[in-house]
């Protein structure tokens, strides 16, 4: 989604509509999740929603997002654009039917962005092909559930 008609070109006109924003999301039931506080989190009986800001850009992860966007249409004028293929630096993807069984329909991957990098370091190393490594990150995190303070 992009908000239609922002306040462009006014310094303080991001941080104020930060402000307006944050406060909409607070009447939602959302949180900013610790890690970033421009991800919002909802915690359901069953499952977390999410969304993502940035700017005036808004992406919502839910089993059913029109909901959310239909209460955030109350206060803003939206242009919904679709399901992003990109977004800030990461690949939007539709999974298989195998996760899509489990209700998980989409996840964010840095596959293009990678991409790029080691092509830029592999001319910088002479053409050499860098080794491949495996993802540090353990597969039983989850950054919803964290309780550790900062």
């Amino acid at each position: 989604m992009i908000i239609d008609k922002g306040l462009y070109g006014l310094r303080p006109s991001g941080a104020r509509f930060h402000e307006h924003l944050s406060a909409k999301l607070r009447t939602l039931g959302f949180v900013p999740s610790k890690a970033d506080d421009d991800l919002w989190i909802r915690a359901q009986a069953d499952h977390y929603e999410f969304i993502a800001t940035y700017v005036d850009d808004l992406l919502v992860f839910s089993r059913d997002p029109n909901p959310i966007i239909d209460e955030i249409k109350d206060d803003y004028i939206l242009k919904g654009v679709g399901e992003p293929e990109y977004y800030l630096g990461a690949d939007m993807e539709s999974l298989n039917q195998e996760w899509q069984r489990d209700s998980v329909k989409s996840a964010i991957s840095s596959n293009t962005y990678i991409k790029r990098v080691t092509e830029r370091f592999e001319l910088l190393e002479g053409g050499n092909t860098l080794p491949k490594a495996a993802i540090p990150m353990s597969s039983e995190y989850h950054a919803e559930l964290d309780t550790t303070p900062f």
